[in-house]
């Protein structure tokens, strides 16, 4: 016998007498009895036992037990394991009655006498011990030490990670009573067996295998289940890719910098939808679009929600109650969104976030939900009209919105029908820093293909307020803490629609001063300063998150050149903030975490546990597969450097 079957043995010997435990304790009338008659039984009865017999063993030089016990002892030796082997026969024959019995009773249906199966059991091992069985002793253990370690493994995978009945057991276990309904057989659970027992017996390092199969196999099962769990997810998951555009800032006729936005497709109306393109915005909390009726300049720009060519959608008031298109006056909301506003006037709409034509609006796909729409009549020329998309969706949460059904994720979250309880309530958000690789969008979960780390969330902080903001606990640059967030005042909302990083105005110039670096010896044309080093800004969040900015983050990618009165010219490195002002409901101390963060973090965003979690993203080294986006107003080159005299 080699040492892996050896071990395999003694391994297997042993959960096999933890499966059967249940069946030797199951008159025990307290926990403490379980507890003493398993340690008598198994740690006596195996460890101790089977310790002393090795020993002996050795000092005998036999593997006989009957020339081991009489060489020891003598001929009472013969008596104790006579008697040991009847009572170790009498468990084992006591336990195969006691599953045969079951076995037939939950597979077939077939009730029998367990006193009559045990006799039966019992003739025909003894049958088989006149007949020679026990000169086969060894294999029929090794057997059993492949067969017997995933059935363990099932049943700690059932009880603590799967969990299907573990409900039932509990409550009958605070009840005194058995549960009210046996489990039926699980067909997946003996397919599992049967493939580690195969494994354990005929692949290389099988015994081995077995031995470990408890473990493996309560593994495998809950990797089956979590490969279930991820393909729905998968299935019902949407990533939307995301089109770039960037639009110069310029002074005094240069470019010095560039803003950025991410649009993606989504679809409103029935059955033919119509397609728009919109920003994908935590800061705000409704949906807009630019409305047919609407005739300004910057309206004839971006594409217009025709609701004469949907059969779905419903004009209604403030209140949601349908009312007439051809009313003179309609109710009307003003909604601000960053530095421009969007007036207009209600609908009720199916919007979806992938292409489904020819539904009907009844019984809406998973990716669609019955939405509250704002329909612009007039749409401010900054900054709608510069950017190429038509509208926003607003991903803030549903009290950042004057109603919930104005939400388009919070209708998406909970709607109710088929297919609603495969959608997870989060979505994500991934930015790349490639233009040749799209950013991306993902509703119902979060893709793994883009995180670098695992996920640290953050709980919301005082989320009725709607905004993804949460409690900042410090904030140093290098390792220099500034002292403005001491008080635990200070709260950052991650937004998805500010494309820069947002600092409490009060902090902003402070801010500006720590981060600037001096650029010695290096000219400033061709420079760019995401690329010269500067000091780390990190953020610490309550949840333990720590998010970390380097100067490749929060730099201006321009230069500025500072002239002094003796013309000396230096070149400075300066820092991209927006400052923010002081409003009711954030605050003074309120940062903006804007797409500096989102290039280096991904964020996901768990609308029903109200958390936001962050990991490093995972940047791809070259573009991939045929996913196809725009880029709009790409740069042809660096930003000029920007001349300051002092």
């Amino acid at each position: 016998m080699s040492i892996i079957e050896g071990a395999s043995l003694v391994a297997g010997g042993f959960i096999a007498g933890a499966i059967a435990a249940p069946d030797l304790t199951r008159y025990c009338r307290t926990q403490s009895g379980v507890v003493w008659q398993s340690l008598v039984a198994i740690v006596f009865g195996d460890y101790i036992t089977g310790l002393s017999s090795v020993l002996l063993a050795h000092a005998v030089k036999s593997s006989n037990v009957s020339d081991i016990v009489i060489s020891s002892v003598g001929w009472v030796g013969i008596i104790i394991v006579l008697l040991g082997a009847f009572k170790i026969n009498d468990w084992n024959l006591y336990s195969s009655g006691l599953a045969t019995v079951n076995i037939l009773d939950t597979l077939l249906g077939i009730k029998v006498n367990r006193a009559l199966v045990t006799s039966i059991l019992g003739l025909c091992g003894s049958v088989l011990g006149a007949t020679g069985i026990l000169s086969r002793l060894q294999d029929f253990l090794i057997l059993l030490s492949a067969v017997f370690p995933p059935i363990a493994g099932i049943v700690i995978a059932e009880y603590w990670l799967v969990r299907t009945w573990r409900s039932d057991l509990d409550s009958s276990r605070e009840a005194d009573e058995l549960p009210e309904a046996c489990p039926t057989w699980v067909p997946l659970s003996l397919v599992i067996w049967a493939a580690s027992a195969a494994a354990g017996l005929w692949l290389p390092w099988g015994h081995f295998a077995a031995t470990m199969a408890a473990t493996s196999t309560s593994s495998l099962r809950v990797y089956l289940f979590a490969l279930v769990a991820v393909l729905k997810s998968m299935a019902s998951q949407v990533v939307i890719p995301l089109d770039k555009q960037y639009v110069p800032v310029e002074r005094d006729n240069k470019v010095v910098s560039y803003k950025t936005a991410y649009f993606g497709k989504i679809f409103v109306g029935s059955p033919q939808p119509q397609n728009f393109s919109v920003v994908f915005d935590t800061g705000s909390g409704h949906f807009f679009l630019p409305s047919k009726s609407c005739s300004s300049e910057t309206c004839k720009k971006h594409k217009h929600f025709d609701l004469d060519a949907s059969a779905s959608g419903v004009p209604i008031d403030h209140k949601g109650q349908p009312v007439s298109a051809e009313v003179a006056e309609r109710d009307e909301v003003a909604i601000s969104f960053g530095t421009g506003e969007v007036t207009g006037d209600f609908i009720q709409e199916t919007v979806c976030l992938t292409e489904h034509s020819g539904s009907s609006g009844e019984g809406l796909p998973e990716d669609c939900a019955k939405v509250r729409v704002i329909l612009g009549k007039e749409m401010t020329e900054e900054p709608f009209s510069s950017f190429a998309f038509d509208g926003v969706m607003g991903l803030g949460l549903a009290s950042l919105a004057v109603d919930s059904t104005f939400s388009v994720f919070e209708q998406l979250a909970t709607k109710e029908g088929a297919g609603a309880s495969d959608f997870l309530p989060q979505f994500a958000y991934f930015l790349s820093d490639r233009d040749d690789v799209p950013s991306e969008v993902s509703f119902g979960g979060h893709d793994p293909r883009r995180m670098a780390s695992e996920l640290v969330w953050a709980p919301v902080h005082k989320p009725k307020l709607g905004f993804w903001q949460v409690k900042v606990l410090r904030v140093s640059i290098g390792d220099k803490p500034l002292p403005l967030c001491d008080d635990g005042s200070c709260v950052a909302i991650a937004d998805t629609g500010t494309s820069l990083l947002g600092a409490p105005r009060q902090l902003a110039q402070q801010l500006h001063r720590f981060l600037a670096r001096k650029v010695v010896n290096e000219p400033a044309e061709n420079l760019d300063c995401r690329d010269f080093p500067g000091p780390e800004l990190t953020f610490e969040l309550e949840g333990g998150v720590r998010v970390v900015m380097g100067s490749k983050e929060y730099s201006r990618a321009a230069p500025m050149k500072v002239m002094t009165k003796t013309q000396a010219e230096q070149v400075v490195c300066r820092a991209s903030l927006l400052p923010v002002d002081a409003t009711p409901a954030l605050g003074s101390k309120a940062f903006i975490l804007g797409e500096p963060m989102l290039r280096k973090y991904y964020t996901a965003y768990d609308w029903k546990q109200k958390r936001v979690g962050f990991a490093l993203a995972k940047q791809p080294s070259a573009p991939e597969g045929s996913i196809q986006h725009r880029v709009l107003g790409s740069p042809a080159g660096p930003s000029s450097a920007s001349q300051v005299h002092v």
